[in-house]
């Protein structure tokens, strides 16, 4: 069965991977990070060559290792679902900005998935996110972007090279960055209840939809509310769980 066909949905945990809210975001579809990475590399075909042997052909300029192999999946025009990544991880930023949504990750200097796993849990703020704001395929992680480096970097990448060079370069910050990042589940499908399908409706929306429901003196019971809500054809697939019993709760406070 075709990717766009079995569809998988957000794990019914606190924090999800980063890869499944981004993917989320994009095709409405939540990718575990290998999943994710399978789609955007492709089959790679093995590598043959020894170390001693890549390394002279690199030098030599008769590098080929890396031939263009196509994606899978969502990826199968890979650029044109590369911009849909990048466009779910600019507003997944946007989100955390303004304290929709949280995301947190372990913090390591040497971009070391032991390291990480030893490190504290930090709360990566709008501040953090706009500095370490690459997102990285192959890791699932976060590393600062040098200038002229795209937001998303897979293995596969012509750029990704250079990216590699300079995090070994004279600049120390570049090496590091987040691994294990993750985000708060509930924020996801609060702000992107039904992505890809409808248009993104905001959460602030639904929450003064419901003010308006109770200061026109239709009562403040939340099931009639919700009938009303539902039946209309702009809300079609707005989780009641998720958006509108919190945005209604919010509504009641007001």
């Amino acid at each position: 069965m075709s990717e766009h066909y079995s569809r998988r949905k957000l794990p019914t945990i606190s924090y999800v991977s980063l890869s499944e809210a981004l993917t989320w975001i994009a095709f409405g579809d939540a990718m575990r990070p290998d999943k994710l990475r399978e789609q955007v590399e492709g089959h790679q075909p093995p590598v043959t060559d020894s170390p001693e042997e890549r390394v002279r052909k690199f030098f030599a300029g008769t590098n080929d290792d890396a031939p263009a192999v196509q994606g899978l999946g969502y990826f199968h025009d890979r650029q044109s679902a590369l911009d849909r990544l990048t466009e779910a991880w600019r507003q997944l930023r946007e989100e955390v900005e303004r304290g929709a949504v949280k995301v947190r990750g372990r913090f390591t200097p040497t971009y070391s998935l032991a390291d990480a796993r030893l490190a504290d849990v930090s709360d990566l703020t709008g501040a953090l996110l706009a500095t370490s704001s690459q997102f990285d395929v192959s890791t699932g992680g976060l590393r600062r972007q040098p200038e002229g480096s795209p937001d998303i970097m897979w293995q596969g990448d012509p750029r990704s090279f250079d990216r590699e060079y300079d995090s070994f370069g004279d600049d120390a910050r570049a090496t590091g960055g987040y691994l294990l990042v993750e985000v708060e589940r509930d924020g996801v499908l609060r702000s992107w209840p039904n992505p890809v399908n409808l248009p993104r409706k905001s959460f602030d929306e639904v929450i003064n939809w419901c003010t308006d429901w109770i200061s026109s003196g239709r009562g403040n019971g939340m099931d009639r509310a919700w009938e009303s809500f539902s039946a209309a054809p702009e809300h079609v697939g707005l989780s009641r769980d998720y958006v509108f019993r919190p945005a209604w709760r919010k509504a009641k406070t007001r």
